[in-house]
């Protein structure tokens, strides 16, 4: 059973829990299941988490270094089903680069977004979201007054006179 979001715990070979952060970006350490699962290891009832990439405990190196040295510290290891990765030194550097690249990939997507946001808005096109009150969108994302809403808030472009 795949499950790339979820933290699965056990001791030895038995199965203790699982803790689930759906639909929940993995940029910070602030989900309310991943919180859990760092207070339970204090309790000792765990060896070992299982997750699906290493990115999941977080995509920056210094949330990542926390909550693994916590976790180190309660006795826990992070083993990872997609990335075989060694305890050695060899390791070391491998989830060095590995945790590298997921904040490398989370700071160069949202540059992506960030600029796909502001050349929609230079060429006055929606980003799918709610057009304003007064206005609909058409089929090209083009902003076109609705004259069946409301006529507050499209005062922007008026001039005095066609306010009233």
């Amino acid at each position: 059973m795949r499950r790339p979001a979820s933290f699965v715990f056990f001791c030895a070979s038995a199965w203790i829990s699982e803790y689930i952060d759906r639909a929940q970006s993995g940029t910070t350490d602030s989900r309310v299941e991943f919180r859990r699962m760092i207070a339970d290891s204090d309790k000792h009832t765990f060896e070992d988490v299982l997750v699906y990439q290493l990115d999941r405990c977080a995509r920056n190196r210094y949330d990542s270094a926390i909550n693994k040295a916590k976790l180190k510290k309660n006795g826990v290891r992070v083993l990872a089903v997609f990335e075989n990765i060694s305890d050695d030194s060899d390791g070391i550097m491998v989830q060095g680069v590995l945790k590298s690249m997921a904040e490398y990939y989370l700071a160069e997507l949202s540059q992506k977004i960030r600029r796909g946001l502001n050349i929609n808005a230079e060429k006055s096109l929606s980003n799918e979201s709610n057009p304003g009150l007064g206005y609909r969108v058409d089929a090209e994302r083009r902003f076109h007054v609705d004259p069946g809403q409301p006529s507050f808030g499209r005062y922007s472009r008026c001039t005095p006179e066609e306010r009233l």
